[in-house]
């Protein structure tokens, strides 16, 4: 089950509209990996943490133009949260759900992050953003590091940071309702469960991973670095992920 961190906001039902996108469900294949596999000890440990960071770092940076399109010259960061509960267990990612009254991409589940400043590095964004968005301390984040960068049409260069929050507690947070309208966790047997995944093929031409999970649709750039991110956090044994994301050729109306 996902889990509401904080919400003071009722989800506006989204109508998808057929000629910005189609989404289509990715085909279930067999689950077969205990829920006992997603724990700590397996996750957090030493191991998969260097092993993650190093398939981070050598993660190719992506750039993805559309036609007639130029990029932005900014740089972003955004924080890549794992979470465990009060007795260091159950791993979750977190996601933010952004302002309904932002101007650009509102309503839509994110990472907490933000526009990099120019005497700060990657992780001093992420760490200053998050806090800004959501009230989450610096101090209570054990930086992994950082992966490739992802640049996006029409927005910012965006460089993911991964963190670990142990005992994480809602009642830590206070959200900037100027910019996020509720935070909430989803554990990672969630998110790696065959019906979670699909992808969203655009009609310019390229595909990108959605992940469904309950009434939480995660997408676009948020869903796109969250496939990268668990490809890499993943050991082998529990990655049933690659390979599921595929293009098919865009529709044309005759």
């Amino acid at each position: 089950m996902w889990c509401i961190i904080m919400s003071r906001y009722q989800q506006l039902q989204i109508n998808s509209c057929c000629s910005l996108h189609r989404l289509y469900g990715a085909s279930t294949i067999n689950f077969a990996i205990e829920q006992k596999s997603f724990t700590s000890d397996v996750l957090l440990n030493e191991n998969n943490r260097q092993r993650c960071m190093n398939a981070m770092k050598q993660t190719p940076p992506v750039a993805i133009k559309r036609r007639g399109t130029n990029m932005e010259n900014a740089f972003a960061s955004v924080l890549i949260a794992i979470c465990t509960n009060e007795q260091l267990q159950n791993p979750s990612l977190l996601y933010t759900r952004r302002s309904r009254m932002l101007s650009r991409h509102m309503s839509q589940i994110s990472f907490p992050g933000g526009i990099k400043e120019e005497n700060e590095d990657f992780i001093q964004c992420a760490l200053r953003e998050t806090e800004e968005e959501i009230g989450l301390k610096s101090n209570r984040i054990d930086i992994w590091g950082t992966g490739s960068l992802l640049t996006p049409p029409h927005t910012a260069a965006i460089m993911p940071v991964v963190g670990v929050i142990n005992h994480f507690r809602a009642n830590e947070l206070k959200l900037n309702e100027a910019e996020v309208d509720e935070c909430f966790t989803i554990t990672f047997e969630d998110l790696c469960h065959p019906n979670a995944l699909g992808y969203t093929q655009f009609k310019s031409g390229y595909s990108t991973p959605v992940f469904r999970v309950d009434n939480k649709r995660i997408w676009g750039i948020t869903g796109f670095l969250t496939n990268i991110f668990l490809n890499c956090f993943l050991p082998p044994h529990l990655n049933q992920l690659k390979g599921r994301v595929k293009f098919i050729k865009p529709i044309t109306c005759s």
